[in-house]
């Protein structure tokens, strides 16, 4: 392909591994900056690309636009079986059907490459990006906390350390290496970075009105982030939470997000009670975040982010079995107001999850963390202008 002149870089194609939502979170976060940034300083729009699994809806909501959707699977990663648990097997026979390193696959990236004019390539995570970079001669930019080879050599599974072996090389294929805190490894080659995370939209108290809440009333956002969650019946679990445990007469609800269909409210007089979201929720998940006093979710790095740059309380449920879970909770135990919640207690769906939900109004707050989505930006618009 051939060169351009500096300073007319237009055209970013976005490799995002379908891990969760996580990532492509991240991803939205950091290229509505850089295109805001551009703006700014009155360079050339982007022309914007995202390959990915990854619904073109959730970058939509995340406020992507306009952009062109490539609905294709870039990365395995590892298969989960629930938001908590992985399926070492199935992650295996996964990698084996989908080989990043597979010519003919390689091939097509490339041409696609080719056919959008694309002058940077961005990867978060997928290694399928740095490699269709390479082959096409194109600079590519690697965004990440952790990477496949760190987290498949913490399973113990011989076969996935092969993979390991395989695909760390990759990684030093990025002309621009970025890690975001909390990083799993740090690596001395990497620009390291505060929390990346997506900013409110509609804010707090829009988004409380918008639920129907009052602006004093206690709010916990309870989400298990991108993979859907079988919260178990509530109604009389939820009365008996709010029962035992309601300070001052302040009424106390719970958002939970991924619960039901279609948005549903279970009221339960002067008490309280519960709002129930589907997975695909008219409200973005930064305002619900920004709205609650405490959010009760899984360990998972854009949660964190985005509680961090809110200042709001984290109850967090580990996965024990996922290598970055004790890296993300020493960081947030460090920076965040935290409470920890045994995944048993979660996954029984009786009262004692409510209850320890609920407890989280109680703990003492603590400041916003400055993040690191605007240095990111930077560093990426950097290899646009040259």
């Amino acid at each position: 392909m051939a060169a351009r002149a500096a300073g007319t870089l237009t055209s970013l194609v976005a490799f995002v591994t379908p891990h969760g939502f996580g990532h492509a979170a991240r991803t939205a976060a950091l290229l509505v900056a850089v295109r805001r940034q551009r703006a700014d300083r009155g360079l050339p729009a982007l022309d914007l690309h995202v390959v990915s699994s990854v619904p073109r809806w959730f970058f939509v909501q995340s406020g992507l636009e306009p952009f062109t959707h490539h609905d294709e699977v870039t990365d395995v990663g590892l298969v989960q079986r629930t938001a908590l648990r992985e399926d070492l097997d199935a992650s295996v026979a996964a990698l084996e059907r989908f080989d990043p390193f597979d010519g003919a696959r390689l091939a097509h990236w490339t041409a696609l490459l080719e056919r959008v004019g694309c002058d940077l390539v961005f990867c978060d995570i997928a290694p399928a990006g740095l490699l269709a970079a390479h082959r096409a001669g194109l600079p590519s930019v690697l965004l990440e906390s952790f990477t496949w080879p760190w987290i498949y050599r913490g399973t113990g599974d011989e076969r996935l350390e092969r993979w390991a072996d395989r695909l760390d090389p990759v990684i030093e294929l990025a002309d621009l290496y970025l890690q975001t805190a909390p990083a799993c490894e740090h690596r001395t080659s990497a620009l390291q970075v505060g929390p990346i995370a997506r900013t409110p939209r509609h804010g707090g108290a829009r988004t409380r009105e918008r639920l129907g809440l009052g602006s004093d009333d206690g709010l916990v956002l309870v989400t298990m982030g991108g993979v859907p969650w079988e919260f178990g019946a509530l109604r009389e679990p939820l009365a008996q939470a709010l029962t035992a445990s309601g300070p001052n007469g302040r009424r106390r609800w719970l958002v939970i997000a991924g619960a039901a269909d279609t948005p549903t409210t279970i009221e339960l007089g002067h008490r309280g009670g519960a709002v129930l979201l589907p997975h695909r929720s008219e409200f973005e998940h930064p305002d619900l975040v920004a709205a609650a006093d405490a959010v009760c979710a899984k360990l998972g790095y854009s949660t964190i982010a985005e509680i961090a740059h809110c200042g709001t309380r984290f109850g967090y449920v580990p996965r024990p079995a996922f290598r970055e879970s004790a890296v993300l909770e020493a960081w947030a135990r460090e920076h965040l107001a935290t409470q920890r919640i045994d995944p048993e207690i979660l996954e029984a769906a009786d009262a004692r999850w409510l209850e320890a939900a609920l407890e989280l109004l109680e703990i003492p707050t603590r400041p916003p963390l400055a993040g690191g989505t605007e240095a990111a930006a930077r560093a990426v618009d950097g290899l646009l202008t040259g």
